[in-house]
């Protein structure tokens, strides 16, 4: 869940709070379903501490008052002249207008081209579906480059500058980029940009054929997960997606979530909230987010001051002692992080306006240990599973990295669901994986369970 705000009513004295749902299986290139992010009717409590914080208000997102949501759609139509590349580009330009036509009045839209060294303009940001259709119509492609990087970048530039609500970049590509330098410093500058922008980013994969997938298709989800987006792979060869993908999946994922609006009059101080929802395929989401206040006005930075707005000698002392207390904190964090501490959860403010989390919601790190890998090889060693959302391959930026030239840099995430059952998914890797010697894009993995990552085979256990 990913939340933004809050922000206080001090008249009604009340807390409104933003959110948008995303789960893993976003990410599941072939996985069509939208019911893990949608919002079960009367699902939602709010909590602080033991007592009940009373909820005014839900609504899903379209049909709050005023707000608006920014979709800037990055169609790659490099290399027109190919035939093989024709009929890729035609069937972006297909799924891209069709993902325009059913939408709500509160999106807006932009078309954008990769196929120059700039980034070329279709339709600007803010135009209305029917517009936006018409130009890409009329847009003849010249195809000159590929760098999806400079160009993804350039364009969340201008989503930058927009004041929607939400603000969705799409891409449409077979993955293959020009840009120059490694992957993972590639990704890394997109997603800086992203989150500081308030970018979702989320990529339809087009690949000619399976053995392309791994070498390609990568850089599009690598660009898509740290967002918290969605990514979908057409079908290989023939390009084709579900007749209604853009109903069933992509707007219940862009629309998913809405505006909560808690009663504030119970809460004083700083206040700890914790958002209980429950989704429509029934996993339980559990957030917590803290709301500054002083004499119950949530999201205040202070009280009134009786000196008149003027700082007191105390007031100054109080900060003073405020700051190195602080800067101790910090130094004392810092000491243990070079000593080989382990991690600590940042505290989760209410004054961030985006907080980015994975739906399960147990900590990256812990002491806990779920299970094993077992290496079925001459070795035999045992790697643990400490997190309920383990990805696997032979990046550096893995969880468990893999050093085989038959693991592709990021070939698979093992994660535990809601009700404790663990499953593995393919991210589009080269040689797949295998669950008890049969190929699966997903499946459930049980204790025993033999798993199979290019050359490396590995038994899964249960702690």
């Amino acid at each position: 869940m990913v939340l933004s705000g809050p922000t206080h009513d001090d008249e009604a004295n009340t807390i409104s709070i933003d959110f948008r749902l995303w789960d893993p299986e976003a990410i599941n290139p072939t996985l069509m379903d939208s019911k893990a992010v949608t919002v079960k009717k009367d699902s939602i409590k709010a909590l602080s501490g033991d007592a009940e914080v009373a909820v005014k208000s839900y609504l899903p997102f379209v049909e709050v008052e005023g707000v608006s949501s920014d979709i800037a759609l990055l169609i790659d139509l490099s290399a027109p002249e190919a035939a093989i590349f024709k009929k890729r580009n035609d069937w972006e330009i297909t799924h891209a207008k069709r993902m325009m036509t059913p939408a709500s009045p509160v999106h807006k839209f932009g078309v954008f081209t990769i196929e120059a060294d700039t980034l070329t303009t279709v339709a600007e940001l803010g135009q209305n579906s029917g517009f936006a259709i018409r130009e890409l119509e009329k847009h003849k492609a010249k195809g000159k480059t590929t760098q999806i990087f400079q160009l993804t970048r350039e364009l969340i530039a201008k989503l930058a500058k927009s004041d929607a609500d939400r603000k969705h970049l799409i891409i449409f590509s077979d993955g293959e980029y020009e840009d120059q330098g490694e992957l993972v410093d590639l990704v890394a500058e997109v997603e800086k940009q992203a989150k500081k922008a308030g970018v979702v980013i989320s990529a339809l994969g087009y690949a000619q054929n399976e053995k392309d997938k791994s070498q390609f298709l990568q850089s599009l989800r690598r660009m898509v997960e740290p967002t918290k987006g969605l990514y979908k792979r057409a079908e290989y060869g023939t390009y084709k997606l579900p007749e209604d993908f853009d109903k069933e999946v992509f707007y219940p994922f862009a629309e998913s979530g809405g505006r909560l609006v808690l009663d504030a009059s119970a809460l004083s101080g700083n206040s700890k909230v914790t958002i209980e929802i429950e989704t429509e395929k029934g996993d339980k989401i559990k957030r917590e987010i803290e709301v500054k206040s002083s004499s119950g006005a949530v999201g205040a930075t202070g009280g009134d001051d009786p000196n008149g707005g003027e700082a007191t000698d105390n007031t100054v002392l109080y900060i003073i002692i405020a700051a190195v207390a602080v800067a101790i904190v910090i130094l004392a964090l810092l000491l243990r992080k070079l000593s080989g501490g382990n991690d600590v959860d940042p505290v989760i403010s209410g004054e961030a306006t985006e907080i980015y989390d994975d739906i399960p919601v147990a900590p990256q790190f812990s002491n806990h240990v779920y299970g094993w890998l077992e290496m079925l090889d001459a070795d035999g060693s045992q790697e643990q599973i400490t997190i309920t959302n383990m990805r696997i391959g032979r990046g550096n930026d893995n969880d468990l990295v893999l050093r085989n030239d038959s693991v592709s840099n990021s070939h698979c995430v093992i994660n535990q669901s809601r009700d404790g059952s663990w499953s593995v998914t393919d991210l589009d890797s080269g040689n797949g994986i295998y669950v008890n010697g049969k190929r699966v894009e997903q499946s459930a993995l049980r204790d025993g369970d033999t798993l199979e990552l290019g050359e490396v085979k590995m038994r899964f256990r249960v702690n």
